[in-house]
């Protein structure tokens, strides 16, 4: 049964996710048409180095902009809350705040420079020079700032305490080391298929979007910003595809997909090991949990939690066999206890 608790915190992401943005957009697609008859019929589109190098309809800007808004809307928050709304657990995912920043802060962007083309071109001629889009620009990027920290603030946030591993009863005990023996666990775990082939669309997707653009409009400087987040969107995919888990007497390591390490932590700050269930509605991938632990969660399976001597220093990673990694560490580390 969903509770009330639940149903406010539902109602609250809706009123950030989706009434909210959509607000964002409605204002600057209600500032755009106040403003469209004072343009000319064809404005200036699109920006590069050199100033305007992209012409269209003037009705184009707030078509485009309220096209922006609720694609967003609807791709990312509209998903969310049904998925959310239908948790019998009533947890929101551990990165909503994120999701509401990143949300706000790009529908902020677009509005305020979408609406500042129009603007800047009130009463010109065909010709005419258009000057400030790069003032605007920077405007753009502070709003972006402000109600990406306002999408903080406003995001319901995750219980504290339904963000820790779930501890389960250890099966098992001390390993017998003898003298001079070292034991090292190793395991790969790859990152849930579904999952997996969703980073796939993403980055082939962004890829081929940053190439087109890049073939067709190089001197556009969004073309180089959106260029970058297609080769971050293809390592991300390549980096967290697969982990590879190692532990022994020198702590923990976590290398991704590239061979590069993810996170680390020395035996000489591990105070406690203990498996259990992953944290409810942690999702998955890299996560920043609000008790402040690191979660690396690649499936719905078993993880083993490293504690430290500083809580927002823990680790929680998904491992098919988690108790033989927790034997392993507890043999090989001689202050952590055996359960």
């Amino acid at each position: 049964m969903i509770d009330a608790g639940h149903r406010r915190a539902v109602r609250r992401f809706v009123v950030a996710g989706i009434a909210v943005p959509l607000g964002i957009g409605a204002i600057a697609v209600a500032a755009q048409l106040f403003i469209l008859p004072d343009v000319p019929t064809q404005v200036a589109v699109n920006w590069g180095a050199d100033g305007p190098d992209g012409f269209g309809p003037a009705w184009i800007l707030p078509a485009l902009t309220g096209g922006l808004v609720a694609g967003f809307t609807a791709l990312i928050s509209v998903p969310i809350t049904v998925s959310f709304a239908r948790s019998a657990e009533g947890v929101p995912p551990t990165n909503l705040r994120f999701i509401v920043a990143i949300l706000w802060a790009t529908i902020g962007f677009f509005a305020t420079c979408l609406t500042a083309a129009l603007y800047l071109q009130r009463g010109l001629e065909p010709g005419d020079p258009i000057v400030g889009m790069g003032a605007w620009a920077g405007v753009g990027a502070g709003v972006a700032a402000l109600l990406a920290v306002a999408g903080v603030v406003v995001a319901p946030r995750p219980d504290a305490n339904s963000v820790s591993a779930s501890p389960t009863e250890d099966a098992t005990a001390r390993l017998e080391v003898a003298s001079g023996e070292r034991l090292v666990w190793s395991r790969t775990v790859p990152l849930k298929t579904e999952a997996r082939l969703v980073l796939w669309f993403i980055a082939t997707a962004s890829l081929a979007c940053g190439a087109y653009l890049v073939a067709t409009r190089p001197s556009s400087w969004w073309t180089w910003i959106l260029a970058t987040v297609a080769v971050l969107a293809v390592l991300t995919a390549f980096t967290l595809r697969r982990i590879r888990v190692t532990a022994s007497a020198r702590g923990v390591r976590v290398r991704t997909g590239l061979g590069t390490t993810l996170c680390r932590i020395d035996a000489d700050r591990i105070t406690a090991i203990s498996t259990g269930t992953p944290p409810t509605g942690a999702g998955r991938g890299f996560r920043l949990l609000n008790d402040g632990s690191r979660a690396i969660l690649m499936n719905s399976g078993p993880v083993l939690r490293v504690q430290t001597q500083k809580p927002d220093a823990d680790l929680i990673v998904s491992l098919p066999n988690a108790d033989d990694a927790a034997a392993v560490l507890r043999a090989s580390v001689p202050k952590l206890p055996t359960t």
